[in-house]
């Protein structure tokens, strides 16, 4: 037998294993069978997660990048489900910058260097007016914590399907549609994208380095970008303490403030 019949068995062995190990890379990267799971089960699985958090105290590093606004600073935020948020921002030494309380009536602003409070209806608009951002305060409910849910488990209005190794929810609604990577196993949304009509991109939000507290999935590092317009906000919690009974915060500012209403 020639040295080359002789290594042709040997390349073949070798050439059948790569193409069996490339073949397992290429099957394992993806989502097998998303047949497995059914659009009900993991809305119920995620509106599940969300129930599991009350409230949130957290601190932390935060920038915010807009035309109008570039700044970055420490965060103290206080979230109260379903309709109040707390947040103080300082700057660098611990020089406090502001203070914000949104509730579904009305926002307080108080701009501490400047010693002036802006009180009006929390409007998405009047959020965008002082915050530089246009966000509502769902948006920063939902943003902020990752917790979502859902009231319309409408099957019609929902599509499943695989999205490398995690599930893509896709909701579709008159105005929008809602595009949310969820990790297969442990329901947590891993990234959250609406468009418009058209499909254009109105806002996404990316999470990532989860850790679990007491059961529920908690993203330690976030990122809304509404790329549009050019508005990007960056979180990243150094402490926080989940469910740990009310959180009520009320902005105290001196008499000599000067009180703007809406």
């Amino acid at each position: 037998m020639s040295v080359k019949s002789k290594l042709f068995p040997v390349i073949f062995f070798i050439l059948t294993g790569l193409s069996s190990v490339s073949f397992y890379s290429c099957g394992s990267s993806s989502v097998t069978n998303v047949n497995d799971y059914t659009v009900s089960e993991v809305i119920s699985a995620i509106n599940s997660n969300s129930r599991k958090l009350n409230s949130l105290k957290g601190e932390g590093v935060i920038s915010i990048d807009s035309p109008e606004m570039s700044n970055s600073g420490s965060f103290t935020l206080s979230i109260v489900k379903p309709d109040s948020l707390y947040i103080k921002l300082e700057g660098p030494f611990g020089v406090s910058i502001a203070a914000i309380l949104l509730t579904r009536d009305k926002f307080t602003y108080y701009n501490i260097q400047d010693n002036k409070v802006i009180i009006a209806p929390s409007t998405a608009a009047n959020i965008k007016a002082v915050m530089r951002l246009k966000l509502s305060l769902d948006d920063f409910l939902e943003g902020f914590t990752a917790s979502y849910s859902f009231a319309d488990t409408s099957s019609q209005n929902y599509s499943l399907s695989p999205k490398g190794d995690n599930l893509l929810l896709v909701q579709k609604t008159a105005d929008e549609t809602k595009f949310f990577t969820i990790h297969p196993m442990k329901k947590y949304v891993i990234q959250y994208k609406v468009t418009d009509r058209d499909g254009k991109e109105k806002m996404i939000v990316e999470y990532e380095n989860y850790s679990e507290e007491n059961g529920y999935y908690f993203p330690n590092k976030i990122k809304i970008s509404r790329t549009a317009s050019s508005e990007y906000v960056f979180l990243d919690y150094s402490s926080k303490e989940l469910n740990k009974g009310y959180l009520g915060y009320k902005i105290k500012y001196p008499k000599s403030a000067k009180v703007i209403e809406w």
